[in-house]
């Protein structure tokens, strides 16, 4: 399956393999961005052989930890964009689906700012 979508700036940068920026949400709390980053570019930058990623599966990084993992996958109802909160004792839910990839991170970014940087 092909690692192709509506492209909007922020998925034409994930498709050459750079980090894509999520500025934070939030106003009234200080900026966060979090990082995408292809699961093979993160597995190199942390010393591992790159394992055999598909080109839509990304590592999502605060400030360069692994925090979480978005992925397009065939589910039975059509493609979706798997989203999940890769960090032990992350509360539920700490795991979902979008249509797109922006949704996928606008709803990953909305869990884990309330998971992990409460105001």
């Amino acid at each position: 399956m092909a690692c192709d979508r509506s492209a909007a700036p922020s998925d034409i940068a994930a498709r050459a393999g750079l980090g894509v920026a999520l500025p934070g949400l939030l106003a009234d709390t200080a900026p966060m961005t979090l990082l995408l980053r292809r699961q093979n570019a993160q597995d190199r930058r942390e010393g591992h052989e790159p394992l055999p990623w598909k080109p839509c599966d990304f590592a999502v990084l605060d400030d360069e930890r692994r925090v979480g993992r978005m992925y397009r996958e065939q589910l039975p109802v059509g493609v979706k964009w798997c989203w999940f909160i890769q960090i032990t004792g992350a509360p539920a839910p700490n795991q979902g689906t979008a249509g797109t990839l922006d949704e996928a991170m606008i709803a990953f970014k909305e869990r884990y700012e309330v998971i992990y940087r409460p105001k």
